[in-house]
């Protein structure tokens, strides 16, 4: 049985949303049985229902997957959350948009047939380098974020409309990107469409020294305003794709994302996959945090210089909710070097992990615009702090709690979940293997669950049964060891 909302019923309205376990797969085609290729489907709860259940404020946090159809034309969402309301939106531009309505039960075999668009057509163009040899396996990105591959002879088809101009953008490693803009003003398209790349990428050179002129060696090296992008199914090893923001810099070099370099012996580094315009470039020390940023250009020798700066020491102690000291936390020790995007330093600064006592330190690093962030398997999440001007600070955090349901009676309960005061339910961990499966609902195998971690906010726990509310039980995790959960009647 589905869970169902009732609006009377608050925890159901948080209930709704981990919903059961299920999988989707299937095929998209045309009318003729054709498999569609590079379809967007996305598995998202309807509008309204999100707002129903999350309220507008929280609408936009409703959960979302995204796929693209590969060659035969199929699609698969695994181990999704089912909840009222969920449905697949199937979206391609030669295509009229269709919503179908998942069931809570897993499905392998769906079939969603689209019908064309009457002003729809395929539409085809080449890939050339600069001296017009053909240009095999190029991405091209439209300027919807759709991302086709050239075939072995640098064809590529596109679904489109005439009536629009459309601007292509192929990448290719080892050449700039090119672009082209289609036009049907006359109300033909000319085609086949010549996307031309450009010349060879170019790179920014340069060299990263202390305040006395010496090398710096192992500063960290970035571009704070790449060329931003927006793509829908760029295809990564294997089946996977990624959609959201990525760079022209990060596609020019084949990858999803750019990332930063580190400065040689010599304090020299390089940033490769540019394009002939300025870019603003940050370093920052790889122990002190002291940063520098300068504009830069490509194949002009760039200098960056650290300031020097006073040293201080940033030390913690890191409690939990009940006052007791968490071990084993990762903290980073990271710096805001100014406003804007690409401002914050990246990740592979200093690192440290928390003591049986809770503390922390960092010494001789530069506190001036300092954060740190907690993260690791003694916390629910990641968790960030502004480091205070007293240097010397505790900090609360909520601490994970180990335990393990056990019912009397196997058949009173096949699934659980716990809540927190606000009814809110938490997230809880279970390791099978090297995996750790993360799930605000876990099973219970003959009234027993795995041994579990969940966040010390933790105050009742609820018991269901095919999908039904049995009972909700107060609880307390002590800080101690494995706690054992029974649940009277």
């Amino acid at each position: 049985m589905p869970f169902e909302f009732s609006p009377e019923r608050p925890f159901d309205k948080a209930v709704i949303v981990v919903g059961l376990q299920v999988t989707y797969q299937g095929e998209v085609r045309e009318v003729s049985g054709a498999p569609i290729v590079g379809c967007f489907v996305t598995l998202a709860m309807d509008e309204a229902t999100q707002r129903r259940i999350l309220g507008e404020r929280e609408r936009s946090r409703g959960a979302r997957w995204e796929a693209v159809t590969r060659e035969d034309g199929r699609f698969r969402f695994a181990d999704v959350a089912w909840s009222q309301g969920l449905r697949l939106e199937i979206d391609d531009p030669a295509y009229l948009r269709k919503r179908v309505e998942v069931p809570p039960i897993s499905q392998d075999d769906m079939l969603v047939v689209l019908e064309p668009r009457a002003d729809s057509r395929t539409l085809y163009g080449v890939v050339l380098e600069p001296d017009g040899a053909l240009v095999p396996r190029a991405l091209v990105v439209a300027d919807d974020g759709r991302v086709v591959r050239s075939d072995a002879a640098g064809v590529f088809a596109l679904d489109g409309a005439p009536g629009r101009p459309r601007t292509l953008t192929a990448f290719q490693r080892g050449f700039l990107p090119g672009r082209t803009v289609t036009d049907s003003s006359g109300g033909t398209w000319e085609e086949p469409f010549r996307v031309v790349l450009g010349g060879r990428p170019l790179s920014i050179q340069g060299r990263v020294e202390d305040a006395a002129g010496h090398p710096v060696e192992g500063a960290l090296v970035w571009i704070a305003n790449y060329t931003n992008l927006l793509v829908r199914g760029l295809p990564l090893d294997g089946d996977l794709t990624y959609s959201g923001s990525t760079s022209e810099e990060a596609l020019i070099q084949e990858a999803h994302a750019c990332r930063p370099v580190r400065s040689n012996s010599a304090g020299c580094f390089e940033l490769q996959g540019l394009t002939d315009r300025d870019y603003q470039v940050c370093a920052v020390h790889p122990t002190t945090l002291l940063h520098a940023i300068a504009a830069g250009s490509p194949g002009d020798p760039l200098v960056l210089g650290l300031p020097s700066g006073e040293l201080r020491t940033i030390e913690g102690r890191i409690v939990s909710l009940h006052g007791q000291p968490i071990p084993d936390v990762i903290v980073f020790l990271r710096r805001h070097l100014g406003r804007g995007p690409g401002l914050d330093s990246p990740s592979g600064g200093r690192c440290t992990a928390s003591d049986e006592l809770g503390r922390f330190s960092f010494k001789d690093v530069c506190e001036d615009g300092a954060y740190l962030e907690f993260a690791g398997d003694q916390i629910p999440e990641v968790e960030r702090f502004e480091v205070p001007p007293t240097l010397s600070f505790e900090v609360t955090l909520p601490a994970m709690r180990k335990f393990r349901v056990e019912l009397d009676d196997p058949e009173r309960a096949d699934s659980f979940c716990v809540i927190d005061g606000s009814q809110k339910p938490l997230e809880m961990r279970s390791r099978i293997g090297n995996e750790t499966l993360v799930s605000p609902l876990m099973d219970l195998a003959r009234g027993t669950s795995e041994i579990l971690l969940v966040s010390e906010r933790a105050s009742a726990i609820r018991l269901y049964r095919e999908g039904s509310l049995v009972t909700t039980a107060s609880l307390f995790l002590a800080g101690e060891g494995l706690n054992l959960v029974t649940i009277p009647r």
